[in-house]
């Protein structure tokens, strides 16, 4: 992850999610369309990055949740 530092008025700005959100409208309307264009195709692909590794962890949490999968027939077996 590469550093930086936002200054307004000769003071640096916090990077907050607020501030961030913040600054990122400040700057929009000086964008291009082809700049706007890029930036919401990049948006785009880190949903859909975040989605797949959002469904992944669920994948995952389930395999290692009780009942394990593995042991569902031997607790099945228990209540006979």
């Amino acid at each position: 992850m590469s550093e930086f530092e936002v200054k307004i008025n000769n003071r640096i700005v916090q990077k907050t999610k607020n501030n961030l959100k913040w600054i990122v409208k400040y700057c929009i309307p000086y964008l291009t369309n082809d700049d706007l264009n890029e930036l919401s195709e990049y948006i785009t692909k880190l949903k859909i990055h975040r989605e797949e590794k959002e469904h992944l962890a669920k994948l995952e949490a389930e395999k290692h949740s009780w009942p394990y999968p593995d042991t569902k027939k031997e607790i099945s077996n228990v209540d006979n």
